[in-house]
């Protein structure tokens, strides 16, 4: 599920989507709607915060 929200931040960032497609994305229930997953070479978990 990370992988999938880094590489669609990535195509924002890219600007070959916009900031409000997240909504759409997130309506969407669908990790597929999202597109591109990121590489996971570089990614992992730093740490957790509870409230």
């Amino acid at each position: 599920m990370v992988r999938n929200m880094v590489g669609f931040l990535l195509e924002i960032g890219e600007g070959k989507r916009k900031s409000v497609d997240v909504l759409e994305v997130l309506e969407a229930k669908s990790r597929t709607a999202a597109g591109i997953t990121a590489p996971p070479e570089g990614l992992y978990l730093k740490d957790v915060f509870y409230r």
